[in-house]
């Protein structure tokens, strides 16, 4: 039996989920916060918004592994691909999706049998409320920066890889990039092209081809971080102009009450959901997100 469903958030997981409930023809209603598709795939030079994306990046998986089921990449694209190629890609899949744009949720509780959805648009001070059967809640997990490091006493700049955009703007600093995962990595490339001197701090060493030798790294924590230095778990002094935290998102998902999701060890697990997906107590309520960075 068709249902009526909701799903909130316009970006990948948000489409592919709109495009086969409507094949398997459901009613499909998409809520977008923001005036465009794609999630974190969209660009913007402005910090502190939705988006994580930066100037120059390039997926880090082919394009083979990112692409929707029969609906494959222009040919003569590259194997990874820049981040406006997908954003493209994105724009295209969904055409002929009903989404409301500039619309945010605010609310989402159950009344009976039913999801009673609550949103509001920019353009109008009203609040609408809407029901459906199913929700799918795809708000992407890459915007709630997670900085441990956000109470230090750091005098110098000290910014998370969500409000990273290019490495123009560190040219001639001395900068530490703490955290060696995919981003810290990325990011430790294109500072070493402008930074006068480059640090990368990380609970284990990277294979050092992939570094260029101006990088120091330093598979250690982070002890302390002092108005002009950070201190190491060894006693290590590194000054530095400019601390890059490359440590990871928290989930938020401000629409739910807290008795209907909780969020644990430090806000990057969601729980109780069965296969990291489906709400054990509300069988019709999904979560589409991603757990590794």
């Amino acid at each position: 039996m068709p249902s009526k469903i909701c799903i909130i958030g316009a970006g990948a997981a948000g489409l592919v989920t709109a495009k086969h409930a409507i094949k398997d023809g459901h009613q499909v209603e998409i809520f977008e916060q923001t005036d465009k598709v794609g999630g974190t795939w969209v660009y913007s030079e402005e910090i502190g918004c939705h988006s994580s994306m930066y100037k120059n990046l390039k997926t880090n998986l082919p394009k083979q592994c990112l692409e929707f089921e029969n609906v494959p990449y222009p040919d003569g694209l590259p194997s990874f691909l820049p981040h406006e190629n997908v954003l493209e890609y994105l724009e295209n899949y969904s055409k002929e999706i009903l989404i409301f744009f500039n619309t945010k949720v605010i609310n989402v509780t159950r009344e009976g049998e039913k999801w009673k959805v609550t949103t509001s648009t920019y353009s109008a001070e009203s609040e609408f409320v809407h029901y459906y059967d199913v929700v799918f809640v795809c708000n992407g997990h890459f915007f709630e920066p997670f900085n441990p490091f956000e109470n230090a006493e750091f005098e110098g700049e000290m910014l998370h890889s969500h409000d990273y955009r290019r490495a123009e703007h560190f040219e001639g600093k001395k900068v530490v990039i703490v955290g060696a995962g995919p981003s810290g990595i990325d990011i430790t490339l294109q500072v070493a092209m402008t930074a006068r001197q480059v640090t990368l701090i990380g609970t284990h060493a990277v294979f050092p081809v992939v570094l260029p030798g101006t990088v120091r790294q330093i598979p250690t924590h982070v002890k302390s971080i002092y108005p002009e230095n950070i201190i190491t778990d060894e006693g290590e002094n590194i000054t530095a102009d400019v601390i890059i935290v490359c440590t990871g998102y928290k989930y938020k998902f401000p629409f739910l009450n807290p008795s209907l999701i909780q969020l644990k060890h430090n806000s990057q697990i969601v729980s109780p959901l069965y296969q990291h997906i489906c709400h054990v107590d509300y069988p019709k309520t999904f979560f589409l997100l991603v757990y590794f960075i």
